[in-house]
């Protein structure tokens, strides 16, 4: 359980886990100039911070509880043996991350 503005990680933090969010909502903060601007939010049923796990590589955004949220979180290892226990779930994860790729391009042309 994470209560409102809860920082869950800073962009440049090590990627360690996704998270699975059952509850609340999370919003996902760039540093511009000093200042957090929020530049997405994501409700109940959405997996976040699998690019940075599946990379071994670092945050490139920060996230905090916009309000109280239910999280769980899955590190590296756990993930391997679900995938490996269900293939479907790497799936799943590759689907989101390519929607959300797409949501970028789409609107880096039209902005």
């Amino acid at each position: 359980h994470c209560p409102r503005e809860t920082v869950l990680f800073r962009r440049g933090d090590p990627g360690g886990e996704l998270y699975l969010l059952l509850e609340g909502e999370v919003e996902f903060l760039l540093d511009r100039d000093g200042k957090a601007e929020v530049v997405n939010t994501y409700g109940p049923g959405r997996a976040f911070g699998e690019l940075a796990l599946f990379t071994n590589g670092v945050r490139t955004l920060g996230a905090r509880a916009k309000t109280d949220a239910l999280l769980c979180a899955v590190g590296r290892d756990d993930l391997l043996k679900l995938i490996d226990a269900d293939p479907g779930v790497a799936v799943g994860l590759l689907e989101g991350v390519s929607r959300r790729m797409a949501e970028i391009t789409e609107r880096q042309a039209s902005g």
